[in-house]
């Protein structure tokens, strides 16, 4: 343990001063501290000893490999347990209770697992894929039913952390029976190692280091929203660090890919909840760089120009919000991502890129949502009486279409937050400037169509104009606006 407290303080001075790690063979102690092995162990190899909740001098009938003998409970409906207590770094990769149909009334019917640290907190549940569930009511308990003619229940399959005991409880026997017999429980798991113990507490650090982080780099954001652009560059040097550290220091995929989730829900996920916050004013930092790039994004069209690089640095940090490749030629520098092993000459194959939590996702198109509902709502505002009222709005809704895609890339979950924001400010006219606005919207289309047939276009080319020119109202779907559209149509 000792040991383990010394490479994790050195992994954390690391982190904190960016100074390399000159220990020698380090990446080879590492290596041997981090791989498992894939042989196999099985019962007490295991577990250190069985406990039962009744008659425990037939405990060892649930060990001996003898079908025909059985651990029998003594006690009332439900409070029949087995209790394993594990060998330090055994992950569980399959653990199975053996049963008998002749047992009738006293066969096991619904089984539960659960997991704990110690004999005084069991209160953690494993379902059968070796996920955490909490245990806060009776809803959250996912049982195990036994039917009457199985002999081999597989409770528990690869567990993804190490816990020291585990517990299978007899909720309900068979025929509603009070007493339980069990024929034998087999752990199959890997081979020992002191990898699970190390990524916990190596996770736990990397998460407090970077909750920390997360908390300061808010705060600095908050007192000057223009620092919002120094997120991107400073992100990327964070993941570049630890993708750096894994490529040279662990020795699997599995264990770059636990640093790196560590990462990015410890100081992106808070970082992205920050910034899409409203403040006091009911602007969030992001909605108001995201209402800065959409006024100079004209003037940004000329590279040399400062609204060139102002722009170039939203996107960049936007691409690394959302977590998409930038397409070439957009941002030099591509995001870094989190994390996989391609180094010293191993071949691996490429890691998948990690899924930006739905919450975070969530969070910057309600965003971009609102934004585009405050920039079209101004728009109507100021124009709905205009002779040109529909060409200009039709302008706009390609404007922020070009800008979101720029932005975001092909997503559609920002597709939809555009349609949402017209559909919001639309929503909220007036009865009178909101019928005003669909008898302009029915003689632009009625329009098009006649200059389309006059002009004898060829009808593909006509259809697509057409579809150009519908594609802005099509944000009327669903609206009561649609109905009123319809009627001066007609």
């Amino acid at each position: 343990m000792f040991l383990l407290q010394m490479v994790l303080g050195q992994i954390e001075d690391h982190r904190r001063t960016h100074q390399p790690i000159n220990i020698p063979f380090f990446d080879v102690f590492l290596r041997h501290l981090c791989q498992g092995s894939s042989v196999e162990v099985k019962e007490d190899k295991c577990w250190e000893k069985v406990e039962v909740s009744s008659n425990p001098h037939r405990a060892s009938k649930l060990t001996d490999h003898n079908p025909k003998t059985y651990w029998e409970s003594n006690g009332s409906t439900g409070s029949h347990h087995i209790t394993l207590h594990m060998h330090r770094g055994v992950l569980v990769r399959q653990l199975t209770l053996l049963v008998a149909s002749e047992d009738s009334s006293y066969m096991p019917a619904r089984v539960v697992v659960f997991g704990g640290d110690s004999t005084s907190c069991i209160n953690t549940e494993l379902n059968t894929v070796g996920t955490l569930v909490p245990t806060f009511t009776l809803l959250h308990i996912l049982f195990v039913n036994v039917m009457p003619s199985a002999s081999r229940v597989i409770l528990l399959e690869n567990l993804n952390r190490f816990w020291p005991i585990i517990q299978i409880r007899i909720k309900r026997c068979q025929q509603g029976g009070i007493d339980t017999r069990v024929r034998g429980v087999e752990v199959l798991g890997p081979k020992p190692t002191f990898w699970p113990l190390f990524r916990e507490q190596l996770c736990r650090r990397t998460c407090l280091f970077y909750t920390i982080r997360a908390q300061a780099w808010s705060q600095d954001i908050a007192e000057d929203r223009r620092r919002l652009l120094q997120l991107c560059p400073r992100l990327n040097r964070v993941l570049r660090h630890e993708q750096n550290f894994a490529d040279r220091f662990l020795p699997d995929d599995e264990a770059a890919q636990a640093l790196g989730k560590t990462c990015w829900e410890a100081l992106v996920s808070p970082l992205v909840q920050n910034i899409t916050s409203p403040d006091s004013e009911g602007v969030s930092a992001l909605g108001w760089l995201l209402d800065q790039y959409l006024e100079q994004r004209e003037s940004s069209r000329n590279p040399l120009s400062r609204a060139a690089s102002f722009a170039s640095r939203v996107r960049r940090l936007c691409y690394l919000l959302v977590h998409v490749e930038p397409p070439p030629g957009l941002p030099p520098e591509p995001p870094a991502r989190p994390f996989s092993k391609n180094s010293k000459g191993r071949e691996r194959s490429p890691a998948p890129l990690p899924v930006l939590p739905s919450s975070s996702l969530r969070n910057i198109t309600q965003c971009w949502l609102s934004v585009v509902q405050e920039q079209v709502g101004r728009f109507l505002a100021a124009a709905w009486r205009a002779p040109d009222f529909v060409p200009r709005y039709c302008k706009l809704y390609e404007h922020l279409q070009r800008a979101g895609s720029e932005l975001f890339g092909p997503r559609a979950a920002f597709t939809l937050a555009l349609h949402s924001g017209f559909s919001g400010a639309l929503l909220q006219q007036s009865f009178l400037t909101a019928a005003h606005m669909s008898e302009q919207f029915a003689r632009y289309i009625d329009q098009q169509i006649q200059g389309g047939l006059i002009g004898g276009a060829p009808g593909v080319e006509m259809l697509g104009q057409l579809q150009r020119h519908l594609e802005p109202i099509m944000v009327f779907s669903g609206l009561e606006l649609a109905t009123t559209f319809e009627h001066f149509y007609q």
